[in-house]
């Protein structure tokens, strides 16, 4: 939480015209008992995109060893909004706008750890949080094993029969909350992506799937994610996901774009939430991506927030610098002779700056393809740097005489500290840059299909 007194108190009823889709707000009472309180004045914030806005004083009063407030507040809008001194540990979210009373009870200084009574709503939502959390994560142990098995050639039906079950449980929670809240339903739908296994019949490949059904059961129209910020966490999560699911870029970006332009129907507050979670999301996996959803993002609402906005900008010229049709970055590092090699001294021809490891099974599994599109398209001018992310030189070359890699090799064995892999951004590999003969990167990410398919396009047949 940065960048939050930018001080603006509002009456709640100004707060209402943020958005004329808002509803009529409600009448609720704020109360709390609290001890370890350095201040005798809290602060109730709304969320706008990455910071807090302050939008009401809260004074307490000492009460023997405790501090106590209790704050009548109307026309409320339903929604989520935070109490406390704006850092991490000393605020609380909460929903208001739906129960007439909440009341909140712990520490000020670990304010983000109290718990909440008298609210049907925030009991709800809390409780809800933590059943997906766990659902989530049995889902993550599953997919790995699934994905193990697959490898070995382990049968799958045992975990067939649990990621169904998994996937019921998921339905089962999102229909019980929905019948009782469904405001907390919406937050629900955010986190119920069900499993490939059991529902992809319909779709040419799990990536596919994914793409088209992380959102299935929210309706990303709905004017209440403008009041919830748990859209931005579902598009951080998607868009970092999206990458890796082996979709071109193009439709990655086509279908956030679908999802993007499904918040900004819902108003500005789910769109810009939206847009900051997909950009946060694909800093760290899609960088030609980033720069798109900054864009947007900085276009319709740089203004609204400097602090932020400068930092988006900031994180964007590092980013063009190595980004699709810029001039890629040069590299000059040892090769396993002990000579010193450039990326710039193969230029003339189509550069593959392929970052790889000995210890990296993916990138040792992916490389027989590449030596098959090597040997096919070398005398046409194809050419591979192999940016090795090893600490020892041992296994190093060990490696590039094992799985015979007749190509150029360099690296300055720092592993992932590696200033090739900083330089280009790389947080995993295997992974991909296709530079051009005039040094330009064309293409990012190629393995597999995907690389033979741009390489037929750039090259005659054999």
């Amino acid at each position: 939480m940065r960048n939050l007194f930018a001080w603006l108190v509002l009456s709640f009823w100004g707060l209402m015209q943020v958005s004329a889709q808002t509803p009529q707000g409600k009448d609720v009472n704020l109360a709390g008992n609290l001890t370890d309180c350095s201040r005798d004045t809290l602060l109730l914030f709304m969320p706008d995109g990455t910071s807090l806005r302050p939008i009401a004083h809260v004074p307490m009063s000492l009460v023997g060893e405790s501090h106590q407030f209790n704050l009548n507040l109307t026309g409320v809008p339903e929604g989520a909004f935070f109490l406390g001194d704006g850092t991490q540990k000393g605020t609380k979210m909460l929903l208001l706008g739906h129960d007439p009373q909440v009341l909140i009870s712990g520490s000020c200084a670990t304010l983000d750890q109290s718990s909440i009574s008298g609210s049907p709503t925030n009991l709800l939502f809390e409780q809800a949080i933590a059943a997906t959390n766990q659902l989530s994560g049995n889902y993550n142990k599953l997919i790995n094993q699934y994905r193990q098995h697959q490898r070995t050639g382990q049968s799958t039906d045992l975990l067939d029969a649990q990621m169904a079950q998994l996937d019921s449980q998921k339905l089962a929670i999102l229909q019980d909350v929905r019948s009782m809240s469904p405001f907390v339903a919406k937050a629900v739908a955010l986190r119920t992506y069900l499993s490939f296994q059991h529902n992809g019949s319909a779709y040419d490949s799990e990536g596919e799937f994914f793409a088209r059904r992380y959102f299935h059961y929210a309706d990303l129209t709905d004017p209440a994610y403008n009041r919830m910020p748990m859209v931005m966490e579902s598009f951080r999560a998607f868009a970092s996901n999206l990458p890796k699911v082996g979709l071109s870029h193009d439709r990655q970006m086509e279908i956030l774009d679908q999802y993007i332009a499904q918040t900004e129907v819902a108003g500005p507050g789910a769109h810009k939430l939206a847009l900051i979670g997909a950009a946060q999301g694909l800093a760290g996996s899609s960088e030609d991506g980033y720069l798109q959803i900054a864009s947007q993002y900085l276009t319709l609402y740089g203004a609204s927030n400097p602090s932020f906005s400068a930092q988006m900008q900031k994180q964007a010229q590092v980013f063009q610098a190595r980004a699709l049709g810029a001039t890629a970055p040069d590299l000059r590092f040892p090769t396993p002779a002990g000579d010193t090699l450039a990326l710039s001294d193969l230029r003339g021809k189509y550069v593959l700056v392929d970052f790889w490891a000995s210890w990296c099974g993916p990138c040792r599994r992916e490389n027989p393809n590449v030596k098959r599109v090597y040997a096919t398209y070398h005398d046409q001018g194809f050419e591979i740097l192999g940016v090795s992310l090893d600490r020892s030189k041992d296994a190093w070359v060990k490696a590039i005489a094992k799985d015979d890699l007749p190509w150029h090799h360099i690296s300055d064995l720092k592993q992932w500290k590696s200033q090739a892999a900083q330089i280009y951004g790389i947080h995993s590999i295997p992974s991909t840059v296709l530079v051009d003969p005039s040094g330009a990167i064309v293409a990012k990410g190629l393995r597999g299909k995907a690389l033979e398919e741009k390489l037929a396009e750039i090259f005659e047949q054999p």
